[in-house]
C-alpha cells in the first residue's frame, strides 16, 4: 500500500502482483476494497492489480469540494503516473465505468482496453429519482439507513436474504466507514452530472460493456446505450447478479472479464 499526494489530497493505493496492469475504478462508494472478490483471480491470471480509495472515501483524504467524474479521472491518471505506469487495462464499476469513459476521451493513450460494468453514458429520470431519494434518506435517516438502502439497491433479493446478517453488520458501521454526508451528496451530484452520450462515438478504446438483467440501479438499457454508442464495443449481459454483480456473482464476472481481457494483455 502506498500514499500518493495529489494537490491538496492524499490518495491511498494498493498495488499487487506483476504483469499487465489492471486499474480497478470503484463506483459511488469509492473504496478500493470493493474489488476484493476480483483480486485473487486476477493476480492468479498473471495481472498486476492496482486499486485506490478515491478522494473523500476510505483511507484517502476526506476532501470536501466539487466532485466531478473528470476530477476522478485526473486522480486515476495521477495514480498511474505515480506508479510509472504508461498504459493499463481498466475495469470500472458504475461511476468507475464513467471514469473509464472520461479517460478514454481525454487520455486514450493511457488505456489498452476497458470493461464498463453496470455503468451508464448519462443520467435518466430513473437514476435521478433514485439518487434524490438516497440523498433524502441520508439527510433524514442518517448513514445507517443510507447503507441499508444501498444493500437493497446493489443486490438481488435472494442475495440480500442470504447475506442479511453481513449486510446489517456493514450498515451498523456506516457512520464510521462512509464518507461524510456532505461528501456523499457531492459524489451523488457528480454521478448525476456525468453525461457523455454525444461523445461516445469518439471513444477508440476497445470496450466490454456488461451488466445484469436484474440491476435496478442502472438497468440493462443503460449498458445497451453505452455499447451502441462506443464503436466496436461488446455487450455481455449476466442473467442475474444485480448492480453489484462483481460481488454477488464474482465467479461469473471474473471469468467473463478475464476471458475478454486475454486478447488485450
Amino acid at each position: 500500500m502506498v500514499s500518493i499526494r495529489r494537490n491538496d489530497c492524499e490518495l491511498w493505493v494498493e498495488d499487487e502482483g506483476e504483469g499487465p496492469v489492471v486499474l480497478f475504478a470503484t463506483g459511488l462508494s469509492g473504496t478500493g476494497s470493493f474489488w476484493g472478490p476480483q483480486v485473487r483471480d486476477f493476480l492468479g491470471a498473471g495481472y498486476r492489480v492496482v486499486r485506490w480509495d478515491q478522494r473523500g472515501t476510505g483511507r484517502s483524504t476526506r476532501w470536501e469540494g466539487r466532485y466531478t467524474i473528470g476530477l476522478m479521472a485526473e486522480d486515476a491518471i495521477a495514480v498511474l503516473d505515480a506508479l510509472d505506469i504508461d498504459r493499463c487495462l481498466l475495469v470500472g464499476h458504475s461511476a468507475g465505468g464513467a471514469i473509464g469513459q472520461e479517460i478514454a476521451l481525454s487520455s486514450p493513450h493511457r488505456l489498452m482496453a476497458m470493461i464498463l460494468a453496470a455503468s451508464w453514458a448519462g443520467p435518466d429520470e430513473h437514476l435521478r429519482l433514485v439518487l434524490r431519494l438516497r440523498g433524502d434518506l441520508l439527510r433524514a435517516g442518517g448513514p445507517v439507513a443510507y447503507a441499508r438502502m444501498a444493500g437493497i439497491l446493489m443486490f438481488p433479493p435472494q442475495y440480500v436474504r442470504d447475506n442479511a446478517i453481513a449486510l446489517e453488520a456493514s450498515a451498523a458501521t456506516a457512520e464510521r466507514d462512509l464518507a461524510s454526508p456532505a461528501v456523499l451528496q457531492a459524489r451523488m451530484d457528480m454521478v448525476m452530472d456525468h453525461d457523455r452520450r454525444t461523445e461516445l462515438g469518439r471513444i477508440g478504446t476497445p470496450a466490454l460493456v456488461c451488466c445484469a438483467r436484474d440491476d435496478i440501479l442502472t438497468p440493462p438499457y443503460s449498458s445497451e446505450e453505452l455499447a451502441r454508442g462506443i464503436p466496436g464495443a461488446r455487450l455481455h449481459v449476466f442473467d442475474e447478479g444485480g448492480h453489484a454483480v462483481t460481488v454477488s456473482k464474482p465467479g461469473l464476472f471474473n471469468s467473463a472479464s478475464l476471458g475478454w481481457l486475454a486478447g488485450y494483455r
